[in-house]
């Protein structure tokens, strides 16, 4: 439910928009699954894994689904699972603990960003270890 913002009239409370629109609501994918490629329906939204066992998370490459430029993803690892980003063949990730190939949260409660930045290319920030 969206919550909304008011102001003062001088002498009533008028309602002028809502503080947390729908659009905007970024929406979570909860998933105990051990391997998870990102699609058209996870777009905007918080990928939250809880498996206890280790996670691959693959971004395709721009072939299977092309993302926009900028688009971001947030991964949270909930379970003790470790969660490895990868990509498909032809996309690239990148980040301070490793480039290319595949990056890992750090464990349990880790939180990582994902961001296209050109074609094919992603860079990961957050809570992060070179596998």
């Amino acid at each position: 439910m969206a919550k909304s913002s008011y102001v003062w009239s001088g002498s009533a409370w008028v309602e002028i928009a809502s503080a947390f629109p729908q659009a905007h609501q970024r929406g979570i994918v909860n998933s105990a699954l051990t391997s998870y490629t990102l699609g058209v329906n996870d777009t905007g939204k918080a990928l939250v894994f809880s498996s206890s066992s280790p996670i691959t998370l693959t971004i395709p490459d721009d072939s299977t689904y092309e993302f926009s430029i900028g688009q971001t993803f947030i991964v949270v690892q909930n379970g003790t699972g470790v969660v490895s980003i990868t990509t498909e063949d032809v996309a690239t990730v990148t980040s301070i603990v490793a480039t290319g190939g595949t990056i890992n949260t750090l464990g349990q409660y880790g939180v990582a960003t994902l961001m296209k930045i050109d074609s094919d290319e992603w860079v990961v920030y957050g809570d992060l270890v070179s596998p």
